[in-house]
């Protein structure tokens, strides 16, 4: 019953080289600039708990996103989110 009850996902997303400008306070104020390509991997789980009550069902989810922590850039100038991990319980009656 155990492995029935658990559900998993991993999603890779690859973004290639794009163009991109970049703002200045000095002239020429604008640059063109080319961001690098990059590859996320995010993970998601969730399972589902034994019923202790008929019509009751209680399921642990978790998810990582970006799993390997990469450092990007999607706009020139701007951080990206690091490694989140975010776990949480839904209850159905």
């Amino acid at each position: 019953q155990g492995i029935a009850n658990l559900s998993t996902d991993l999603v890779v997303t690859y973004v290639g080289n794009r163009d991109d400008r970049q703002f200045t306070n000095s002239a020429p104020f604008v640059a063109a600039v080319t961001l690098p390509a990059y590859t996320l991997l995010d993970l998601s789980g969730a399972y589902t708990l034994p019923r202790h009550a008929p019509g009751t069902r209680t399921t642990l989810t978790l998810r990582v996103a970006n799993l390997a922590d990469t450092k990007y850039q999607s706009v020139v100038g701007y951080k990206s989110p690091g490694r989140v991990i975010l776990g949480g319980v839904k209850v159905s009656y």
